[in-house]
């Protein structure tokens, strides 16, 4: 299972900057991919009202995104 790249994009649509952010080996570990991924990101900003410029918007895939099961 060496299917990750171990970071995720980072894109402020205020200042259209992008940057690589790290995720964590054990992260990845802990949470295949896709929804259980995107959920565990969201995390620190469920406080927040959805339409506040800090709240992410997340696409996470998994590991069976468009395979044939």
């Amino acid at each position: 299972m060496f299917g990750w790249h171990g970071q995720a994009l980072h894109i402020n649509l205020s200042t259209d900057t992008t940057r690589p952010e790290p995720i964590s080996q054990e992260l990845l570990h802990n949470y295949l991919g896709g929804r259980g991924l995107g959920v565990r990101l969201m995390r620190d900003f469920h406080q927040l009202d959805p339409f506040h410029p800090k709240t992410p918007l997340i696409f996470a895939t998994g590991p069976l995104c468009g395979s044939a099961t």
